[in-house]
């Protein structure tokens, strides 16, 4: 959020600042840029005097300044945060003079792209997801959160410690230890509340010059006390 804000204090009335106006905190930010709205808080409309145009979902629409792009059940990306998504990129096309023909065309035709919630087939009735860059607990919440209500039997988890920063490959800069608790916790107690058997696996995860087998395997327990912990509550 720093770096965002730094971005808009060095904005000049010739620039645009596309916001979620669902942030309180961001709302109250101030810049010298055009401020254009985006959110997914049901609210048509901006929320004060000082709030500009923009795109916002409002039931199941998505509307610009007033007039519908498409219904959110036209998109081809499930979950609500992509819906969010959706209407921050239509804000900033459309503040750069994209008709909103063109908007809708290509909202109605977008799949997606790799890694990110991405539906790769179905077999025997069952649909596979592939979303291997939630890596990070905020990311699991909403891939999760994109699922609900899809009729799930069984969550397959496979439990990579791959992203964690130590590793030589796949590792990400600020991908600690408790980064990956947060994450197993977040599977697990999201299955628990919805009664969902769990069945994973322990991979991912390498050794290298930051990454002993005895911190790997700790890793790895972080995955078996998560579980451990879900069957508790199970009981």
């Amino acid at each position: 959020r720093t770096s965002k804000r730094m971005i808009l204090a060095n904005q000049t009335d010739q620039d645009v600042a596309v916001l979620n106006r669902d942030d309180a905190e961001v709302r109250a930010w101030t810049t010298s840029a055009r401020k254009v709205w985006f959110g997914v808080s049901d609210q048509e409309g901006p929320r004060s005097d000082s709030d500009g145009p923009g795109v916002v979902a409002v039931g199941e629409r998505i509307v610009a300044d007033g007039d519908v792009l498409l219904g959110v059940a036209d998109l081809r990306v499930p979950g609500r945060h992509n819906v969010a998504i959706v209407c921050a990129a239509s804000a900033a096309a459309l503040t750069v003079g994209v008709s909103i023909e063109d908007v809708t065309k290509v909202l109605q035709s977008f799949d997606g792209v790799e890694h990110r919630l991405e539906r790769v087939g179905k077999v025997g009735g069952v649909t596979f997801v592939n979303d291997s860059v939630a890596t990070s607990p905020d990311r699991t919440l909403v891939a999760l959160d994109a699922v609900e209500g899809g009729g799930i039997d069984l969550c397959i988890y496979n439990a990579g410690m791959d992203p964690h920063e130590d590793c030589d490959i796949g590792g990400a800069a600020g991908i600690d230890e408790e980064i990956l608790r947060q994450r197993e916790r977040m599977v697990f107690e999201w299955c628990a509340s919805r009664g969902l058997p769990v069945a994973f696996v322990l991979a991912g995860g390498y050794t290298g010059e930051r990454m002993s087998e005895d911190d790997l395997v700790n890793l790895h327990l972080l995955t078996v006390d998560a579980a451990r912990q879900f069957c508790k509550e199970r009981r």
